[in-house]
């Protein structure tokens, strides 16, 4: 593996990574606010899916609902499976 393709990508990425996270934290999410909760939900669940994997959004009635993600684990392309990106 050649490490500093690999930082330099993630720094080159750095800015987009820093907008997400912030998206995500800034968030508001109240204990109990089930409206709030569930957008929430939406939202990670559409940047999840952005990502390539399957989203199943799992009903709650007393609070927000649950995400469950998952990634396929064969190559999306003609790569060798140690070169494809973790998201």
């Amino acid at each position: 593996m050649d490490y500093q393709k690999l930082l330099a990508y993630f720094q080159a990425k750095q800015p987009e990574m820093l907008d997400v996270i912030k998206l995500l934290v800034t968030h508001e999410t109240p204990s109990g606010d089930k409206p709030r909760l569930d957008a929430f939900a939406a939202l990670l669940a559409e940047r999840l899916r952005d990502a390539g994997a399957q989203v199943e959004l799992i009903p709650n009635e007393s609070t927000g609902m649950h995400v469950r993600a998952t990634f396929d684990n064969q190559p999306a392309d003609n790569r060798p499976a140690d070169t494809r990106p973790a998201l």
